[in-house]
C-alpha cells in the first residue's frame, strides 16, 4: 500500500465571505496557473500524493478546473477546501466533477442561519452554501463538513451535525476546527 502524503495550496488570497473570525485575510495577490502548476512538481517530486486547494475562496480562482485536471493528470488526487458559494452554480460543480474532482470540504459554521449571517456578515451565504451542497451531493461528490467552532456555535455541535444528518443524510464527515485568535500579522480581530 503506498503511503498518501498531503499538502495544502492556495489557489487564491481573494473570499467571497467575511467570517468574524478568519485568521487568514484576504488580500490581493495574483496566482498564475503556471507558478502552481511548478508547485505541484515540486510537490510530487516530495513524494505528496493528495493536494488540498484553498485560498481564500478556492472557486474564485480562475484556474481552479485546469489546476484539477493537472493535479488528476500528474497522479495526485485533488480535494477543494470551500465555503460552497460559488457552488450554488450546477455548472461550476459540474465542471469541477468532470475535471476528475471526487471529495470537497464545504465550510459551515451553524445549521442556524440567524448565526451563520452573523458569522458570515455576507447576504445569502448560509442559503446559497447549502444549495452548494445539495448540488455536489446531486453530482455525486463525497461531501465533508467543515466547521470552525466559536463563542456563537459551540453549544450547538450536536443540533448542527445532527441538522446535516437529517437535511443531507450522505453526508458522513464531520471536522470541528479549533478557532485561531490571530491574523497572519499577528493581530487580533475585533
Amino acid at each position: 500500500m503506498i503511503e498518501r502524503k498531503f499538502a495544502n495550496m492556495q489557489v487564491t488570497r481573494e473570499c467571497n465571505n467575511e467570517c468574524v473570525f478568519c485568521s487568514n485575510p484576504q488580500f490581493k495577490k495574483i496566482y498564475s496557473l503556471e507558478a502552481a502548476k511548478k508547485t505541484v512538481s515540486e510537490l510530487k517530486k516530495r513524494g505528496i500524493t493528495d493536494i488540498y486547494l484553498s485560498g481564500g475562496e478556492p472557486t474564485l480562482s480562475p484556474f481552479l478546473i485546469e489546476i484539477i485536471l493537472f493535479l488528476k493528470s500528474s497522479g495526485i488526487n485533488p480535494f477543494v477546501i470551500t465555503n460552497g458559494v460559488k457552488l450554488e452554480e450546477k455548472d461550476l460543480v459540474n465542471r469541477i466533477y468532470n475535471a476528475g474532482l471526487r471529495e470537497i470540504h464545504v465550510s459551515v459554521h451553524s445549521h442556524k442561519e440567524d448565526i451563520a449571517k452573523k458569522l458570515s456578515q455576507k447576504k445569502g451565504h448560509f442559503e446559497k452554501s447549502l444549495k452548494g451542497i445539495r448540488n455536489l451531493l446531486l453530482r455525486g461528490l463525497d461531501v465533508k463538513i467543515n466547521s470552525t467552532i466559536n463563542s456563537l456555535n459551540c453549544k450547538e455541535l450536536t443540533n448542527f451535525a445532527e441538522f446535516f444528518v437529517r437535511n443531507f443524510p450522505e453526508i458522513k464527515h464531520f471536522v470541528f476546527n479549533f478557532l485561531d485568535p490571530g491574523h497572519a500579522d499577528g493581530t487580533l480581530k475585533s
